[in-house]
């Protein structure tokens, strides 16, 4: 609008200056003042649509520029949720090696690598999560476990791995909460509205993003969408958990479905399935830590050589660590 108003002015001025001098002296003037003259508006009119052509950037421009932009945006992402790793961690470095089992369903479900996996430091039968899921087809991905059991480290671990691998044309992870999500704002929409919020991203170009698919929706919670019931259930109607789901179920990238990674509650997602549940996606579930597992962990990350040893005697004689 501006370059509009600016092109209009210009062209009036230079109409407001060459047409009095071409009425007033007509005969004193040469073929090539004549010419100058007229050249004048005509030339600031070309400049004009030059100019506004220019700032209408062909579609394979925006791709490319979409490109250079997800390159920035992914740095952002990966110290934003870096620093959520840490915090979850303690300002540690030691995890637990989660294991996760793939969930069969009955129809519509995506083609996986192996029936099980793991956090990290994966084997070609039993693949890490960043492998997992760049070998399930469609990447649509849900996330199931107990309270606890590590949905978002899990999360956070997948994330980090696809950034820290991230090629040039990958998409970038980006976390939203369920919770905030209002259903009636199409998932489109809402990641738009992310990136400016959460990122500080000018509109225009958080919607080229969006639009040229170079962000991958994280949906973190979706069992915390509806109240639930007394035993931790979701509540009889989950009205918000089931638009949530149809909306997913739509979500398309040209004519395959698109990719995603959600987590929810195992016994929530288990009673959401019975009406609705993520179509064209792998479920997986992460088992619980074995006693071992979390005594070594203890271990590692909270004791000294000497205390550790004496810990891990108690542990190993006491059973399962709640």
């Amino acid at each position: 609008m501006w370059l509009g108003f600016s092109g209009a002015a210009l062209l009036v001025a230079s109409l407001v200056y060459a047409v009095p001098q071409l009425l007033a002296e007509p005969k004193g003037m040469s073929a090539a003042d004549t010419a100058g003259l007229l050249g004048l508006p005509v030339g600031v009119a070309a400049l004009v649509v030059s100019v506004s052509t220019q700032r209408h950037a062909p579609e394979g421009g925006l791709a490319d520029l979409a490109r250079g932009w997800a390159a920035t945006l992914a740095v952002q992402v990966k110290e934003t949720e870096e620093r959520q790793w840490r915090q979850l961690l303690g300002d540690d470095i030691q995890r637990i090696n989660l294991a996760f089992t793939m969930q069969p369903v009955p129809a519509r479900a995506a083609t996986v690598p192996a029936d099980s996996g793991r956090l990290f430091d994966g084997t070609p039968t039993i693949p890490d999560v960043v492998t997992y899921y760049r070998q399930t087809h469609p990447r649509r991905l849900v996330v199931t476990g107990a309270a606890g059991a590590g949905k978002t480290v899990l999360v956070l671990e997948l994330m980090l791995a696809l950034l820290e691998e991230r090629g040039a044309d990958d998409p970038v992870p980006v976390r939203l909460s369920m919770a905030e999500w209002d259903t009636t704002v199409p998932l489109r929409d809402l990641l738009v509205h992310q990136l400016v919020d959460a990122y500080d991203w000018p509109a225009a170009m958080a919607d080229e993003l969006v639009r040229h698919n170079r962000v991958l929706p994280v949906l973190d919670g979706l069992d915390e969408m509806d109240p639930t019931q007394p035993d931790g259930m979701p509540s009889a109607d989950a009205t918000r958990a089931l638009a949530a789901l149809r909306a997913l179920n739509t979500y398309q990238e040209g004519r395959t479905a698109g990719p995603l990674i959600l987590t929810c509650r195992t016994a929530h997602y288990d009673a959401l399935t019975s009406r609705m549940r993520l179509l064209d996606a792998a479920r997986i579930d992460i088992a619980p830590v074995p006693p071992q597992d979390a005594c070594i962990y203890l271990q590692n990350a909270l004791m000294t050589p000497r205390a550790g040893r004496r810990f891990w005697g108690r542990c190993a004689m006491t059973g399962p660590v709640r």
